[in-house]
């Protein structure tokens, strides 16, 4: 886990649906990333400002002020097919990929954290990852909200 030193030390936050929402990806981090040499999980905590959280998501509409907590999750599962990527958070929707039939869940876990981001005025996206090389979640949070 790499935290930035910028990171305050207190954040005034629902800390039930953040604890929720980081607990969502980092055990489907761990259920989707086999054992073995070379598997790894990461997780960094930083905060950015409104320029570096457009830039990081372009495709939506970021407050010009203040500033944001960044958190992202990586792995180096199997990965998410592009065309996948936002079927995933949809209700009850389940990656199912070959080799991956044994991993239990409802499918309701991304959905779920995509919710209480936005009802936190955030963002939860997957990253753009070559499929086959790991899966990428990022989750952007006002400081102010």
């Amino acid at each position: 886990m790499n935290v930035a030193k910028d990171i305050p030390e207190y954040v005034i936050c629902d800390e039930l649906a953040l604890s929720r929402i980081v607990n969502n990806l980092m055990s489907n981090a761990v259920k989707y990333t086999p054992g073995g040499p070379g598997a790894r999980i990461w997780a960094s905590l930083s905060v950015v400002d409104a320029e570096q959280a457009a830039s990081l998501f372009p495709s939506r509409m970021i407050s010009p002020a203040g500033d944001f907590m960044l958190l992202s999750v990586a792995d180096t599962g199997p990965g998410i097919p592009e065309n996948m990527r936002q079927e995933i958070f949809e209700r009850y929707r389940r990656l199912d990929l070959p080799g991956q039939e044994k991993e239990f869940g409802s499918g309701i876990g991304l959905y779920y954290a995509r919710r209480l981001a936005t009802l936190h005025h955030g963002i939860l996206e997957a990253c753009d990852s070559p499929f086959g090389h790991g899966s990428c979640f990022r989750l952007l949070l006002p400081m102010d909200a």
